[in-house]
């Protein structure tokens, strides 16, 4: 009789195990990547007379969608200008856009479209950088740069 209650207790400790650890994996690998979860991105960069570049990107967090608008004025090919609008309403995802705004905006005013690679995370902000790297490739494409 011990043996068989030891066997059952084993038999249920196994199978919960695999109920509940089984789930957390299960739930793991259904997150997508990064580069996997821009929802949105529009196809089309427009110019207008100054020669500025705007697109929105729509992209989905843990937390929920997110949306910003991502301005660039070239002339000669080179980045003048850099603007980002951050409309969140995600607190936590604040400071990591207004970093990645302000970094990003360091980094490619004064270089040239052209030689502009994508960028790993900047800022803690991954998933913003992930779209704006997504926008940059849409962008050169347009330009053929």
């Amino acid at each position: 009789m011990n043996r068989s209650r030891l066997t059952l207790k084993l038999v249920t400790i196994v199978l919960f195990s695999a109920l509940v650890f089984g789930g957390c994996q299960t739930k793991q690998l259904s997150q997508k990547p990064a580069e996997e979860q821009i929802a949105k991105v529009k196809e089309i960069w427009f110019k207008n007379k100054a020669g500025a570049y705007e697109t929105v990107v729509k992209y989905e967090t843990p937390a929920g969608e997110e949306q910003n608008t991502f301005r660039l004025a070239i002339n000669n090919g080179v980045v003048i200008k850099f603007e980002m609008d951050i409309t969140t309403k995600i607190t936590d995802s604040i400071s990591p856009q207004q970093g990645f705004r302000t970094e990003i905006g360091k980094t490619i005013v004064g270089k040239k479209i052209a030689e502009l690679a994508p960028f790993d995370a900047v800022s803690g902000a991954s998933l913003t950088t992930t779209a704006f790297n997504e926008a940059l490739l849409k962008l050169k494409a347009q330009l053929k740069s």
